[in-house]
């Protein structure tokens, strides 16, 4: 699957993980604060977090 997300463009691979870091931001504030919430959160900003880093390396090993 990494294979795959590093095949995309790095300029997608940086907005999918950019609409997800604001995406999970609303959710924060809409959520109920709990420990599932913060959960899903987590596992979300942590997938932004591995895109937009894939697509910094992208762009920088070029």
């Amino acid at each position: 699957m990494l294979d795959k997300i590093r095949a995309l463009p790095h300029k997608v691979t940086f907005a999918i993980g950019l609409t997800l870091v604001l995406v999970v931001s609303t959710m924060s504030a809409i959520l109920p604060f709990s420990i599932w919430s913060m959960l899903v959160e987590g596992i979300f900003l942590f997938i932004a977090m591995l895109l937009i880093l894939i697509a910094s390396d992208k762009k920088h090993s070029k």
